[in-house]
């Protein structure tokens, strides 16, 4: 009786992991784990790529950077409306096929261009090698707006319907989500890096084609056995005909060390994602984004100590448009560096950079300044991405059917018009001194946001903003009052 019971319960077991591993919502995760592989591949590639054509020049990165912040600014919209009318499973196929196709294409003229740029560059005086360089970014660029739409629908629309009802599955699934999201951008980078760094930006280019091809083939099947497995995907509430009438670096030490942070701050993002989940389930959603909100603005007081700091690289005496004239009237060329100056990565003596290359200055290192900003932007991860799910699932909730894809379109319109101000900021200021200007900037920036968001909450609970109850209750009671303040 007792091995036929353990016999029972093994097969119980075995039952239910079976059941999980083919159900719609781990399917789900492992079409997202292999776009975002492949995403997070190629958005670090690219740059890189576009540094090694231009001669260890940050021009071709910024244009691309620009280019991509503007077509999601102006196309935002578009793409939502889109998504929104337009069968769920013939977008996502779309999307999936346009993004990686684009991306293959775009790889293998890379190769081409890296094998025969010498050639390429006495052609007509070197339009020939421009016209690639225009062809890589417009390419690229559509495999962004291709990424962004796939991102609208199956991260803001899919998940929805997979969870049904339940909220608390849909507070899981966004935050199992984001892990992937953040564990990819540790993983991916590192693997592609070590590719480009054993092989050549040629092997990366193929490897990251191939790489595109099998996934394409692999998240096609898994979506479709997702849209088998979920029948209300197949039902897609439709617009008002009123409404659619209407909506017609190249340092080596530094980069190690970035590396390293960046690698610091995706894990800290992921306990935000556990934080998030936490409170939620304690404290309710709207008051979830509250907390998340202060304890982001917590840590970044850090990063504007660190601009005050005796000894702080960030020095605010310097003019941020110091350089302008002389940068882009006199034709000087701007230096490859971004953010930081040398003086952080250098641990006893460094070279001045205004100096000859064998003046060796003895001034300290700023350490103290330069650990508490890295400090602040990496621990305040964990109240953002908490934030970032906050938001995502009171949009999720609170938007009609038929609006969640133009309503998440003009929300990336509006991320990317921000985006757009950060390249021009950088491309105006691009003075390592500014950079103290800069984060002050940022700060207020997201100070304000957050002072939004509590006027938010504040409407939405009224005088139980500040006590924690009973989450669903406030969630179901969310829903019926405040739709239209989301």
């Amino acid at each position: 009786m007792t091995r036929a019971e353990e016999q029972g319960r093994r097969g119980g077991c075995c039952g239910s992991v079976a059941k999980y591993l083919t159900s719609a919502k781990f399917l789900l995760y492992l079409s997202h784990s292999l776009s975002t592989w492949g995403d997070r591949m190629w958005h670090f590639a690219v740059s890189v790529f576009l540094v090694e054509l231009y001669g260890n020049s940050l021009l071709l990165t910024a244009v691309y950077g620009l280019v991509v912040a503007g077509s999601v600014l102006v196309l935002g919209a578009i793409i939502g409306d889109w998504v929104d009318k337009n069968a769920r499973l013939k977008v996502a196929q779309t999307s999936l096929v346009v993004q990686n196709v684009s991306v293959i294409v775009c790889g293998i003229i890379l190769m081409m261009v890296f094998l025969h740029k010498n050639e390429l560059l006495t052609m007509y005086h070197g339009w020939v090698l421009t016209s690639c360089y225009i062809m890589i970014i417009t390419i690229a660029n559509i495999a962004n707006l291709a990424s962004t739409a796939t991102a609208i629908t199956i991260q803001r629309d899919w998940i929805v319907v997979v969870a049904g009802e339940d909220r608390s599955k849909l507070a899981d699934m966004n935050a199992t989500i984001r892990r992937i999201d953040q564990l990819t951008n540790i993983l991916a980078p590192m693997a592609v890096g070590q590719i480009m760094t054993f092989g050549s930006p040629v092997i990366g280019c193929g490897f990251i084609s191939g790489w595109n091809l099998m996934s394409m083939c692999m998240e096609y099947f898994l979506l479709w056995k997702v849209y088998q497995k979920t029948p209300a995907l197949a039902v897609k509430a439709a617009l008002k005909v009123e409404e659619a009438e209407l909506k017609q670096l190249n340092v080596p030490k530094a980069g190690a060390v970035l590396s390293i942070l960046m690698g610091a701050s995706a894990i800290t993002g992921i306990m935000g994602t556990v934080a998030f989940t936490w409170l939620r389930r304690r404290c309710g959603l709207v008051r979830t984004g509250l907390i998340s909100g202060w304890a982001q603005l917590s840590c970044l007081i850090l990063c504007v100590i660190s601009v005050f700091m005796p000894g702080s690289p960030l020095d605010l005496s310097v003019s941020p448009f110091e350089d302008i004239r002389s940068r882009f009237v006199q034709g000087e060329p701007m230096s490859t560096t971004t953010g930081i100056p040398d003086t952080i990565f250098t641990p006893e003596v460094h070279t001045s950079n205004g100096s000859d290359a064998g003046h060796m200055s003895t001034k300290p290192v700023p350490i103290i300044s330069v650990s508490l900003l890295f400090a602040g932007v990496i621990a305040a991860r964990i109240g953002l991405w908490a934030f970032d799910l906050t938001v995502t699932q009171l949009l999720q909730e609170n938007v009609i059917e038929s609006e969640r894809g133009i309503i998440n379109g003009v929300q990336n319109s509006m991320n990317y018009l921000l985006d757009l101000l950060h390249f021009i900021m950088v491309i105006l200021a691009p003075n390592p001194e500014a950079f103290g200007l800069l984060v002050l900037i940022s700060v207020s920036f997201v100070a304000m946001g957050h002072v939004m968001y509590f006027r938010f909450a504040h409407k939405t609970l009224g005088n139980q903003l500040f006590v924690c109850g009973s989450p669903e209750k406030e969630v179901s009671d969310e829903n019926q009052t405040n739709t239209s303040s989301v």
